[in-house]
């Protein structure tokens, strides 16, 4: 969760500061209940509370993340 929160989509997402950057750490919360609810997630992975732990523990971290020049990609440098 960390990688994908934290560095592939602030590199991906071309949302400015002061933007609206969507919620990616509730949309992804979501996706995870879905999937488990519909009994489409591998069930050799972890719980469900377990991903949702993951989420929690750098939901925090994201909005910063989104800003940071350092982790932007070529696309969202260019804008």
């Amino acid at each position: 969760m960390e990688k994908l929160l934290l560095f592939w989509l602030p590199q991906t997402i071309t949302a400015l500061p002061g933007e609206d950057g969507g919620d990616a750490p509730g949309t992804l919360r979501t996706l995870l209940r879905y999937l488990h609810d519909a009994q489409l997630a591998d069930p050799r992975g972890p719980a469900l509370q377990d991903f949702l732990a993951a989420v929690d523990a750098v939901a925090e971290r994201y909005p910063a993340a989104m800003a940071d020049r350092t982790r932007w990609g070529l696309a969202k440098f260019w804008r």
